[in-house]
Formats: structure tokens, C-alpha cells, sequence
């Protein structure tokens, strides 16, 4: 919880401050593994590019500019996932919200006999999110 001071931690519930940690901590941990790529690639790029024309000739361009509609479609495919992401992580901070304050009225719930509505809107959520955002991000993950 790196240095938050205890008025901050009281604004946000645990339920909060865990998913922030467990789901913002891993893409930062992704992008210290890619950022020497984005230094590297370029120049790579430059200099296969250079020998394939060599080598090869005018041909090789056909093979660039494949490569090159690839990555330009890569990097639609990154909005498009960047989106749904966002998509998901509103509706799973939605469903903890919501389960958060369902463990802390238990009683409430037991006494008033409202397990079936609780019920169900948890599964209309789940359902939801299940469905829709991760459903399509899976197969963008797995096509591209």
C-alpha cells in the first residue's frame, strides 16, 4: 500500500484498493518487459529491411509492406482490446462493489429474505461481463 496515509485508505473500500493493486500492478509489470523493444524494434526493422532489398530486391517490399499492414492492424486490434478491457474492469469493479456491500449487510439480507434478488443480480452481471467483454477479448487475444 506504498505510503497512503490512513484518512486516503478510509475515502475507498478494501475491496477498492485490492482490485486497483491486482489488476493495475501486472500491465506495469508487462510494460518494464516491453519498453526495450520499443527501442530495439525500429532499428531492427531498419536494418532487415535494408538487407532484404539487398539480398532479395525489389520483391522484398511486398514482404515490408505486409509487415507493416500487420502492425497497423496489431494496433487497431490494441484499441479495440484497450476498450473492451476497460469495459470489463468497470463491470467487475461494479460486481465486487456489489459484493462488498452484500458481505457487510449479510444479516440485512438473511433478515429481509432477499438472497434471490442479490442472487440474481449477480448472475445478470456476471452474465453480462462474461458475455460480452471477455468473450470478445479472448478471441482478439487468440486470432492476434
Amino acid at each position: 500500500m506504498l505510503r497512503l496515509k490512513e484518512t486516503t485508505l478510509a475515502d475507498y473500500p478494501r475491496s477498492h484498493v485490492m482490485n486497483l493493486i491486482s489488476k493495475d500492478l501486472d500491465p506495469i509489470g508487462q510494460c518494464v518487459q516491453i519498453v526495450p523493444v520499443l527501442f530495439t524494434a525500429p532499428v531492427e526493422l531498419c536494418v532487415i529491411s535494408l538487407l532484404l532489398l539487398v539480398i532479395i530486391g525489389w520483391e522484398a517490399l511486398l514482404g515490408i509492406a505486409y509487415m507493416l499492414l500487420c502492425m497497423m492492424l496489431r494496433c487497431g486490434v490494441g484499441r479495440v482490446y484497450r476498450k473492451l478491457r476497460h469495459n470489463a474492469a468497470f463491470f467487475t469493479d461494479q460486481r465486487l462493489r456489489l459484493l462488498s456491500e452484500a458481505i457487510s449487510g449479510i444479516q440485512a439480507i438473511k433478515m429481509n429474505v432477499w438472497e434471490t434478488a442479490f442472487e440474481n443480480l449477480f448472475k445478470n452481471i456476471r452474465r453480462f461481463v462474461s458475455l460480452n467483454s471477455v468473450l470478445v477479448v479472448n478471441i482478439l487475444i487468440f486470432l492476434f
